[in-house]
Formats: C-alpha cells, structure tokens, sequence
C-alpha cells in the first residue's frame, strides 16, 4: 500500500512539474485566444519605432508620445515583444508579454540606452460614475524620483506613492481643466506641475510621465 501511495505521488508531483514549466514557456500562444492591444511610444528621443510581437509586424510609424487603436493579438504567456527604430530596424528594447484572452492592454516604450524597456498595463474600461472621467498614472521617467506622490490644485493628495514602472489605481475627476503637482516622496520637493485642459465625462485616460531629466520631465496622455 505505501509503494502505490509513492508511485502516485510521484506521479502527481510530475504532472505538476510538466504543466507548470508548460505554462512558463517561452511565446507559449493561446491559438483559440485573443487580446486587445494599445502600442504607445513613451521613450524621449527614441525616435520612429516598429513594434513587434512574436516576430509579426503589430504597428509602425509611431513617434514619441504617439499611441495606435486597439490591436487584435493572439493571447498567451511571454510573448515575445519588441521595438524597432523605423529607419534602420535596428532593436531599440525588448520583453514579454502575458496576454489573457479577451483582455484589453497597454505597452509603453519607456526608457533609452540599457534602461530602454518595454511595460504592459491592463485596461479597466469600464465607464465612470455619471457625470465624470476616469483617470490613472503611470511613472516612467528614470530623470526624476523613483518614487513620487500627486496632488491636485487644491494640495489634497491624488496618488500617495507611486513607484517607477508602476501605474496607481483609477480615481474619478470632474470634467473639464485638471492641474496637478508631482513630488518626491522621500524628499517632499516639487518637481512639476502639469494641467490638461478638455477632461471629457464618460472619458478614461492614462496620464503618463517621461523623460530622462527633471527639466526634461513631461506628461502625456493616453485616451480610452
């Protein structure tokens, strides 16, 4: 009896060893599974880029601050991504991403040099409260704090931290003009001020930070 209760269990352990490195695998495509894709150059001087998923052409021609339409892709589990400088081909960065089916994303290009990266952020896009528009943050600048906090005009805080690479949770904003204020977190020292005019209700936005110095440090946004 204890023999079959070790062969069994040596049997599970294998089944859980050869599904779990199944699921790891490199460019491992979902081929009955789909996902939506927004491609968004969020680099500085990155120049025109080509964006790429398992080697197929997604999107072209995107300039710094640029964002394509939602894509159609195959969903599935590190799927390998990159970007490509428009003239020349040559890689600018590249990662993986993990795409559930029927998701709706979106990739930045964030980043130069060997901090040039590729960053995926899932969609909520689901409408906001009557009357207003919904927004999030997303920190890629490597030119000001890895860690910075925001404000609205008012001084009351919007986000409390948030961490380079990293994207806050949704809030709900009034239409019309919103103005904020991004400060170190540890330093407590303001870093900028930035105001979008034309804040749509029923709109969602992605408000993004880049650029690889303070002075150079910018905002833009991404409309869903």
């Amino acid at each position: 009896m204890k023999n079959i209760i070790k062969k069994f269990s040596k049997m599970i352990a294998c089944f859980l060893i050869v599904t779990g490195l199944s699921s790891c695998e490199k460019d491992d495509v979902d081929e009955y599974g789909s996902a939506q894709l927004k491609v968004v150059n969020a680099a500085q001087g990155s120049g025109v880029q080509k964006f790429y998923v398992l080697g197929n052409l997604i999107k072209d021609n995107l300039a710094y601050s640029e964002y394509s339409d939602y894509i159609n892709v195959n969903s599935g589990n590190r799927l390998s991504a990159e970007f490509r400088k428009q003239n020349n081909g040559i890689e600018y960065a590249d990662g993986e991403l993990w795409l559930a089916n029927t998701k709706h994303y979106t990739v930045y290009l964030a980043g130069s040099g060997s901090d040039a990266r590729i960053k995926q952020f899932e969609d909520n896009l689901s409408s906001p409260s009557s009357g207003k528009a919904k927004i999030k943050f997303i920190h890629l600048s490597d030119g000001i704090a890895s860690d910075i906090r925001i404000k609205n005009a008012s001084g009351d805080e919007i986000v409390n931290n948030l961490s380079r690479n990293i994207e806050s949770s949704y809030k709900t904003i009034e239409p019309g003009s919103f103005s904020f204020s991004i400060y170190g977190t540890a330093s407590g020292d303001l870093i900028k001020s930035f105001n979008f005019s034309n804040m749509e209700a029923g709109r969602i936005y992605t408000i993004y930070f880049s650029g690889e110095s303070a002075s150079g440090l910018e905002a833009h946004q991404v409309i869903y």
